[in-house]
């Protein structure tokens, strides 16, 4: 926290890690069913304001890109839940629960084909110079992951491929739920 400072301020808070562990045993024991990315991507500048005055800076932190990849690393890779569990958390449920389902959140006949392909063998290192992101930071500048995503493809469109976006802005499709 104290190497962060306002850099951290986000919304919920950071717990204690008694906290995370309860939070863990809840995903591990479905009593917590999604998992969701808050992407506020702040700029460094904002966020430097509040060595100054932490009341003044904005809440949030760039999240989108590192979900998947830190999510694998603390659930898969470290044994806590298996990759079906994962895919359940980030795709099935949240699907399910804005009334998308099945069109998003499955892989089958007729559904939109959303995918991602991870290789977990590939070992990389959080670059926040590399990240898509409008922020030019990340708290994850620096962590080491193994399970990196190497091609995204939504609706059977390859918008992502060995980090580097290829489809034109534009792509998405506005859902009604």
């Amino acid at each position: 926290m104290e190497k962060f400072g306002p850099f951290l301020k986000v919304e919920p808070p950071l717990r204690t890690n008694e906290d995370r562990m309860a939070l863990w045993k809840a995903l591990e024991e479905g009593t917590i069913d999604t998992v969701a990315s808050g992407h506020t991507p702040v700029f460094r500048d904002e966020k430097e304001e509040g060595w100054k005055n932490i009341w003044k800076v904005p809440s949030g932190i760039p999240g989108l890109e590192t979900l998947l990849p830190v999510m694998l690393k603390n659930s898969v890779t470290a044994g806590r839940l298996t990759l079906e569990n994962v895919v359940n958390i980030l795709c099935t449920k949240p699907a399910q629960i804005f009334g998308l389902y099945p069109r998003k959140g499955i892989i089958s006949k007729g559904s939109d084909a959303d995918l991602v392909m991870v290789d977990f063998q590939k070992e990389t290192t959080v670059n926040a110079g590399k990240l898509h992101s409008a922020a030019d930071w990340t708290p994850y500048d620096g962590l080491k992951l193994k399970g990196t995503p190497t091609m995204t493809i939504s609706r059977g469109t390859i918008l992502m491929e060995d980090g580097e976006i290829i489809e034109k802005l534009g792509h998405g499709q506005f859902l009604a739920v």
